[in-house]
């Protein structure tokens, strides 16, 4: 490139280069990012906080498990309801139930297998599991004249 091809000192003028980026708004920005970051942090640990025990513990709920049976000890789906809640869970094929945040202190635990039930009151401990074991819910209705 020649001396006379060369660009001049009025070609570098202000009005071609754009003006260097305000430092307020790049501060504003890496605020906005760092609030943010904070926010996402914080939210994320309450969630984390949530699932954990502790919170059941202080909520003063606990967990209720246990395996329902027939009378001949095959395992059966059953529907288990919390009485004087509106909690209410369902068992697996092979029979095993698990119903979390249930209210802690002496609960009476309805296991009904259609329209035939059985009745086990239990004390939860807040944070904890109360296992019921095997439960034998009849499946049969006995009437005795």
């Amino acid at each position: 490139m020649s001396l006379e091809d060369s660009p001049s000192l009025e070609d570098f003028s202000d009005d071609f280069l754009s003006p260097p980026p305000d430092k307020v708004d790049k501060k504003r920005r890496f605020s906005l990012i760092l609030v943010s970051l904070v926010l996402l942090i914080v939210i994320l640990l309450g969630i984390n906080f949530a699932q954990s025990g502790a919170y059941a513990q202080l909520a003063g709920k606990g967990s209720l498990s246990g395996y329902a049976v027939n009378e001949s000890g095959d395992a059966i789906a059953v529907e288990i309801f919390i009485f004087g809640t509106d909690i209410t869970g369902l068992s697996g094929d092979d029979g095993y139930f698990e119903i979390k945040n249930v209210p802690s202190g002496e609960r009476s635990v309805i296991i009904a297998f259609g329209d035939i039930a059985t009745e086990k009151i239990v004390i939860l401990d807040a944070g904890g599991n109360t296992d019921l074991g095997t439960v034998t819910v009849p499946t049969e209705l006995e009437i005795d004249y």
